[in-house]
């Protein structure tokens, strides 16, 4: 039986190009045991999975097998450092860049004076013919370009030339040849004159020494630049505290957790455990992640949620390490520390999605496996060229030409353009509340045709209260008797009272008390219900029970209906609680209820039935407010050209009010979970209806979905037409269409599944977040329009940055081979292709850390521009910084039907 495969990461040093990627991929997939290793430019890092051949495996044959492909390696110990190491490095690598630059620009600049300044100022050739003669002028000249190219530029060749031995040429090996056979040619000119051709002993040091320095400079403006995209995980790290105050006392329990405790001791965070008792401070961070035992204070998520409103935290609250504790002192006991803590999983997904590798960039790879070999045979057949059909002297100029070809190709700007753009996208999205667990989706997002949304909360708080409450009217069923629940039923805010609209009059030991009475017995049966579900309505009718100091008897026979509602056993009656199907299935009569439930769902609110032993008992009403930004979601939304839609198990009415309230496009409502997958594969598929107003076209009928393809008439495939042509849609054939889900419950994993893209709210369950494949961090739905504004903005970017590497290499290569200068044109001498070579990376990556700047001005667009754009909300953006959010409330909305 196979070992459980295990993964690695590796940081890598010395990687300069796609061509080092392809090495250090093949080196490392050549070792035993490893089924797949992925290797990212722009984080310098490795990810390597054992395929469970070998047991026990170990890092030590990947390290070896890095060393001997020419590279540095380690293990990443602490991925939770890794942020921390990689910019260290990068730092450390930008000053070892730094100072070989400057020690070769003081080598370079005389040999340039001594060969070229005469050509700008032209006393000066005379002066140094008439002092120290040109033999020793170019004596001179060798002794500083041999200093320059072992000295700050060895680099190139200690790495170039074994490449080329390998048969595995990159970007160091065209620097090292071209560098190289000016400098051999030049040297051999200086002290054998007689072995060349007559009238070809011209020397090119300052070709030699140039390029090496302008190669140096770009290299440390690229370090420096490759610095700035780590910055949201730099970020990240920076909030996490480095020491914790902690109390490890026997007297440190949950029922005495400070009072006597001994003083308290400042440890690294490294060395808190789960269970220790920290104390936090106001105006301190908290360290870990924890729940708290003692005391109470406001916290500030914002730097995590990008929610700008401080949060109260009492004795029983979770609170998250990296938050900012601001009023009161809190004693915490910790739940979560190192890498299972939610910061050091947000920075984990965050590094994962930085060195993703989109579908977009196997072309790329395809094309740089090939590029140095063919440069090579390129700059070969140049000089074979120059010297069977150039103007005599022909050597000069076939060496010339051939140097600048290989200096002037550029396979650095090819390998960065995609990751480095990745790497700045997502780092910017994380800054914005935007977590894409899966690299992947930040290309598929792009394309996504339609939006659909559970309700309850994602487009709606998800905290919902009991509003109204009507008697059934009198019956013959007179089995409830008994039960006398506490006094007096205190309405919900804001509202005076539960409104008066039926009696229960018969029903037994009811209908001789009073009618508030009936109404506490009514709610406590149900609550009681309810107690045995953490479904938010279960919530909802449970607080209103607490509210009014009602006693709840034990429950027995519990069972939760999905999709549907509940049903139980209490002091010998049989309660059933939901939907108008779910009654109708029990074949509980409900006429008299109807009209009310019709009423109250057009409200937003969503209607519950309770049937006590087999009849109609009372029907409640709960309304769970729509969240402040869904509104502004859907119109962004629609803007960007995006259609919408709502997958909802509430009751269609109130499905259909609360899209109407937003403007959706779709509505599916009544559907089990489970139809929720068949509803995204319509919808994939093409499915349209007629045109309706939005929110008005849905019929669900009562029976589950049959089929994966369009249902018209009557399922819950059935849709609202298109949206007003106003906002940009226009009725389409069926075609296939790219689908976003987004959600928040365990009911919405298999639709975040299914979908194109899963987007969960990171205020959901963690199922619903393991499902998905973008985690919006705060609640806010605006968070939706956000990420698919990145993903225009990321891939717009790559698109730029593959256009600019391959245009340079296509127009410049030619321009270097000298094919225009026969017909009078211009040709590209090594000291200026050197120059090209090295800005042609350092636009690459300067081009990518634009999209730093996305989302920093409000109101630019939906970030379908080329990165410097903004999001449809910018301004209210979420995540690792403070920001503020969206204003305003919609007083409707609803729950979602009982699952």
């Amino acid at each position: 039986m196979n070992s459980p495969v295990t993964e690695l990461d590796l940081s890598i040093e010395g990687m300069t190009c796609a061509s080092c990627v392809r090495r250090v991929e093949k080196a490392l997939a050549a070792v035993p045991g490893v089924g797949n290793a992925s290797v990212n430019l722009a984080t310098e890092r490795a990810h390597i999975a054992w395929n469970g051949e070998v047991a026990d495996p170990t890092a030590d044959p990947l390290l070896a097998a890095v060393a001997k492909a020419g590279y540095a390696a380690h293990v990443i110990e602490d991925p939770r450092r890794q942020a921390e190491q990689l910019n260290a490095q990068r730092e450390a690598e930008a000053r070892r860049l730094q100072g070989r630059f400057w020690t070769a620009l003081a080598l370079a600049l005389p040999v340039f004076l001594l060969e070229m300044g005469g050509h700008v100022f032209p006393p000066l050739h005379g002066w140094i013919d008439a002092t120290i003669g040109m033999q020793n002028s170019w004596i001179l000249q060798a002794v500083l370009t041999t200093i320059l190219l072992a000295g700050p530029g060895r680099h190139f060749f200690l790495l170039g030339l074994p490449a080329l031995w390998r048969r595995a040429p990159d970007m160091n090996s065209l620097v090292a040849l071209g560098a190289g056979s000016a400098w051999a040619y030049s040297l051999v000119a200086t002290l054998l004159p007689d072995a060349l051709p007559a009238g070809t002993g011209a020397v090119y040091f300052e070709a030699a020494a140039v390029i090496v320095t302008l190669i140096l400079l770009g290299r440390m403006l690229e370090a420096r630049a490759k610095g700035r995209t780590g910055a949201a995980i730099a970020r990240l790290a920076a909030l996490q505290p480095r020491n914790a105050r902690v109390l490890r006392t026997a007297t440190s329990t949950p029922s005495t957790p400070a009072a006597l405790a001994d003083t308290p001791v400042d440890l690294p965070i490294a060395d808190v455990r789960a269970g220790d008792i920290v104390l936090v401070r106001p105006g301190e961070k908290i360290p870990v992640d924890g729940e708290v035992i003692d005391g109470g204070s406001y916290v500030d998520e914002s730097m995590i949620t990008g929610e700008p409103v401080p949060v109260e935290k009492a004795p029983g609250a979770a609170v998250t390490g990296g938050t900012l504790n601001t009023t009161g002192a809190l004693t915490v006991r910790v739940t979560h520390t190192g890498a299972d803590t939610a910061l050091a999983r947000i920075a984990q997904l965050v590094e994962q999605a930085q060195g993703a590798r989109l579908p977009i960039q196997a072309l790329v790879d395809r094309v740089t496996y090939y590029f140095v070999p063919a440069i090579l045979l390129t700059a070969l057949l140049t000089f074979a060229a120059w010297m069977a059909w150039g103007p005599a002297p022909a050597l000069p100029l076939a060496l010339v030409h051939a140097v600048a070809v290989l200096i002037v190709a550029c396979p650095c700007a090819m390998g960065l353009a995609t990751p480095m753009s990745i790497m700045v996208g997502t780092g910017r999205a994380a800054e914005l509340g935007v977590l894409f667990r899966q690299g992947t989706a930040l290309q598929t997002l792009r394309d996504v045709d339609v939006v659909a949304f559970d309700k309850t909360g994602t487009l709606t708080i998800g905290k919902p209260s009991l509003t109204d409450m009507q008697l059934a009217p009198a019956s013959s069923h007179d089995d409830v008797r008994g039960y006398d629940a506490s006094p007096g039923y205190d309405a919900s805010p804001g509202h005076d009272a539960m409104p008066d609209h039926g009696r229960l009059s018969d029903h037994g030991g009811l209908s001789d008390r009073g009618e508030q009475d009936r109404r506490n017995d009514v709610l406590a049966l149900t609550a009681a219900v309810q107690s045995a579900s953490e479904h938010p309505i279960a919530v909802a009718m449970l607080a209103a029970a607490r509210e009014a100091g009602l006693t709840l008897p034990p429950v027995q026979d519990f069972q939760a209906l999905t999709g549907a509602g509940v049903r139980g056993t209490v002091q010998g009656h049989k309660l059933v609680l939901g939907s108008a199907a779910l009654m109708r299935q029990e074949g509980v009569d409900i006429a008299a209820l109807a009209s009310t439930a019709e009423t109250w769902a057009k409200e937003g609110k969503t209607p519950i039935h309770v049937a006590i032993d087999g009849q109609a008992a009372a029907l409640m009403a709960v309304s769970d407010p729509i969240k402040p930004g869904a509104a502004a979601a859907i119109e962004a939304l629609h803007a960007a050209g995006v259609r919408t839609a709502m997958i909802t198990g509430d009751d269609r009415r109130t499905a259909q009010a609360v899209a109407r309230e937003l403007g959706i496009d779709e509505v599916h409502a009544e559907t089990l979970p489970a139809d929720k997958q068949r509803v995204i594969a319509g919808m994939q598929a093409g499915a349209r209806a007629s045109k309706t107003e939005p929110g008005d076209g849905l019929v669900p009928g009562a029976g589950p979905v049959t089929g994966a393809g369009p249902v018209t008439g009557a399922g819950p495939f059935t849709k609202a037409g298109q949206a007003h042509s106003a906002r940009g849609h226009t009725a389409a054939s069926a075609q296939s269409r790219k689908v976003a889900f987004v959600g928040d419950g365990i009911n919405d994993a298999p639709a975040l599944a299914a979908a194109d893209v899963g987007i969960a709210i990171g205020t959901g369950t963690d199922v619903a977040i393991d499902a998905a494949d973008v985690v919006l961090m705060a609640g806010d739905p605006q968070g939706v329009p956000r990420a698919i504004g990145v993903s225009h903005a990321t891939l717009a970017n790559i698109r730029q940055n593959l256009f600019w590497a391959f245009a340079y290499n296509v127009a410049l290569i030619p321009l270097a081979a000298g094919v225009l200068q026969p017909l009078g044109g211009p040709a590209l001498s090594p000291i200026f292709a050197a120059a090209a070579m090295a800005l042609s990376s350092v636009f690459v990556v300067g081009n990518a850390l634009r999209l730093k700047r996305y989302g920093a001005r409000a109101g630019s667009g939906t970030g379908a521009d080329a990165g410097s754009g903004t999001g449809a909300d910018a301004g209210s953006g979420t995540g690792i910084q403070q920001t503020t959010g969206a204003s305003g409330h919609q007083p409707h909305g609803a729950a979602r039907k009982q699952a």
